[in-house]
């Protein structure tokens, strides 16, 4: 299993049988949107911890 999809499992949870069922064009895009934004958010958590490092080592 690739870390880009065991990443995508664990932030967008797999769909029932029903919803499967009923899936369209415009639910996958807003997955996809939904994908696109937790990806997002990480890489912003990511670059705040490595500017915290950065300043912490600059300041000791």
């Amino acid at each position: 299993m690739s870390m880009l999809l065991w990443l995508q499992r664990l932030f967008v949870p797999a769909p029932s049988a029903e919803e499967e069922a009923e899936n369209t064009i415009i639910e996958e895009k807003h997955s996809f949107f939904e994908w696109n934004q937790h990806i997002r958010i990480l890489l912003a958590m990511l670059v705040v911890l490595i500017s915290a490092i950065a300043l912490w080592w600059i300041l000791v």
